[in-house]
């Protein structure tokens, strides 16, 4: 089995705020070309696992774009969805999604070459929602599902779908190939001849992967050959982390001026009464927090 590996496209018509791009459409649609003529020239199937859009209902704009996308590639597409795809996370909901739409091409007869992942002899699914049997004989599994190549960062502990690439492999001992997407950097994990593959995001919509370089695997699990090929399509300094550090300036400037409330000898039971005095005292108070503040104080 020979294909193209992607998955978290988050397809969606606003510009995430970390972007520069004059015209955000025109990004994600070149991203797209890249990656079908990649799949175009190398005459091979693309495999999308998940989040092809960034919230269950994007608009015709951005899911027609899309769909054009899907039925541009020559040699087919496999996709299931992603928990950005479904209204609450839930499969149940599809037809009330963006997705829904392309789940109605999927089972259309008119349309061949668009497919979902179970109907060319592989378990895949969604979360919960579309689980395949772990204890299946299966040797190729497609998962939407938070996978990390090794242990579980501190933010992540507490989500009950979260899980390391080792333990994954554990919940499916038949599989020798699991794919996932949920987790938008690379990678891909070895234990035993047995393979966890991660293809990361096509774009970036974070400041912090400013740095990071989008790619797409092309696969051969006969060869057992995981090839990286790099996206040009989102490269160069498009992406600012600047309004994260204009936050982080605000949010000391608010502390500050908390502790020189705090600090104040003339500081009394009267909360209300102490912000005010603070923020006659302080000329210099940024109108923006001098606005929140005097906001709340109308609110009283």
């Amino acid at each position: 089995m020979r294909f193209i590996l992607s998955a978290d496209y988050h397809a969606r018509p606003d510009m995430p705020r970390c972007r520069l791009d004059a015209d955000w459409m025109a990004t994600q649609r070149a991203c797209l070309t890249e990656i079908r003529e990649i799949a175009n020239k190398l005459k091979l199937p693309l495999a999308i696992v998940g989040d092809i859009f960034h919230v269950p209902k994007v608009g015709d704009r951005v899911r027609n774009m899309f769909v054009e996308f899907l039925h541009s590639i020559n040699a087919g597409v496999c996709l299931i969805a992603g928990n950005h795809d479904l209204p609450h996370h839930a499969w149940e909901n599809v037809m009330d999604s963006s997705f829904g739409a392309i789940k109605l091409l999927i089972e259309s007869p008119d349309v061949p070459k668009i497919n979902h992942l179970n109907r060319i002899g592989v378990a895949a699914h969604f979360g919960t929602e579309q689980m395949a049997d772990p204890h299946a004989d299966t040797s190729i599994v497609f998962t939407h599902r938070l996978v990390f190549p090794d242990a579980l960062p501190h933010w992540a502990q507490n989500d009950p779908d979260a899980i390391t690439a080792s333990d994954l492999l554990k919940q499916y001992p038949s599989a020798k190939w699991i794919f996932t997407g949920d987790y938008h950097h690379a990678f891909i994990y070895e234990e035993n001849g047995r393979y966890v593959v991660n293809p990361g995001c096509v774009n970036r919509q974070s400041a912090k992967m400013k740095d990071y370089k989008p790619l797409v695997y092309i696969v051969d699990t006969d060869a057992g050959t995981i090839d990286p090929n790099y996206l040009k399509a989102d490269t160069g300094k498009m992406v600012t982390d600047a309004y994260l550090r204009v936050e982080e300036e605000r949010e000391d400037r608010i502390t500050a001026f908390v502790d020189s409330v705090r600090k104040s000898e003339n500081v009394s039971l009267d909360f209300l009464g102490n912000l005010k005095s603070a923020m006659s005292a302080n000329k210099e108070l940024e109108p923006v927090v001098r606005g929140m503040i005097e906001m709340l104080i109308t609110e009283e």
